[in-house]
């Protein structure tokens, strides 16, 4: 919901036809093969368990790390400017993400704003996916934070789902102006 991400940005480039960009997305390079990458497994021993299999696809597959840069679009559309503005407002503010940690000094230089956060959880680093309740109980323990005293914003029903069931207040993200609209009801100044 911060940073517009998505793999196809990328390959798109890489295949000739978007049938074969589909193919090597949907069988090699699949969510659940990249899924391991946020839950900790580094991408060069991702890479090495595609290849034997793809060894026609072996630049492609090791360009999931070496141009992850090029699968995002840019920020989200207004979160960048909705994010500083209720930092210099003085609210605190966290992330809980599913992200491979060894990208995680990339995202800071692609995107600054990531640095307005107290702190970001990253799922790599503690080999924990959203949605598992541990991984958000871990959060409230790194934030020092009771659940009532947060509110969750994510792009994800389940995720949402969960952080409610915990007892945070939740909003399932569509878009920035949609989230201004809900701040402002929660009388969130910025």
């Amino acid at each position: 919901m911060l940073v517009q991400w998505d793999p196809a940005n990328f390959y798109r480039q890489q295949f000739d036809t978007e049938q074969e960009m589909q193919a090597f997305l949907n069988t090699c390079c699949t969510r659940a093969w990249h899924v391991e990458h946020d839950r900790g497994r580094s991408m060069a021993d991702g890479a090495a368990l595609l290849i034997p299999q793809f060894p026609h696809w072996e630049t492609q597959i090791r360009n999931w790390k070496d141009r992850w840069a090029d699968m995002f679009a840019g920020p989200v559309t207004g979160m960048d400017v909705l994010l500083n503005a209720l930092a210099k407002a003085g609210h605190p503010l966290y992330a809980l993400t599913n992200m491979p940690a060894e990208v995680m000094p990339l995202e800071y230089r692609l995107f600054p704003f990531l640095r307005l956060f107290r702190d970001i959880i990253v799922s790599g680093d503690e080999g924990l996916l959203k949605p598992d309740p541990a991984l958000f109980e871990l959060t409230l323990d790194r934030m020092n934070c009771r659940a009532e005293q947060v509110f969750f914003i994510d792009d994800v029903a389940e995720n949402v789902d969960v952080a409610r069931q915990l007892g945070m207040s939740a909003h399932l993200f569509v878009d920035a102006q949609t989230l201004i609209v809900e701040l402002q009801k929660r009388n969130v100044t910025f």
